[in-house]
């Protein structure tokens, strides 16, 4: 195990923060999701690209909530993959009520390459 440096990779990293989740998707992936930066939670979603070792935020489609594509902040969910799919599920959001909803992360990858 070592620790990176910014010389190691090139794009921006997330930023700091705690209550989020990373998980492998597929052979070269480590998406990073939501969290909580101060006393504002997330619902961004930053990958990490190991072959590349490149940082980068994915443009995503499909289920609109609170206005924008995919899940609402949070943090203190769980995240977990099955084959080329990351699952987001529960958490905690600002002010409101504990979560129980499922998410899923899909076309990341081509699922044919793994």
């Amino acid at each position: 195990m070592f620790r990176a440096s910014s010389s190691d990779f090139t794009g921006t990293p997330p930023q700091p923060r705690s209550g989020h989740t990373a998980v492998n998707v597929g052979k070269s992936m480590v998406v990073v999701f939501g969290g909580l930066v101060d006393k504002k939670f997330l619902n961004d979603i930053i990958v990490y690209d190991t072959e590349n070792k490149l940082w980068f935020e994915p443009e995503c489609t499909g289920s609109v909530s609170e206005g924008k594509v995919g899940p609402t902040p949070r943090a203190f969910h769980v995240a977990i993959t099955i084959d080329c799919h990351m699952f987001i599920f529960g958490g905690r959001g600002g002010g409101g009520p504990i979560m129980g909803n499922l998410w899923a992360l899909k076309g990341l990858i081509d699922e044919e390459r793994t």
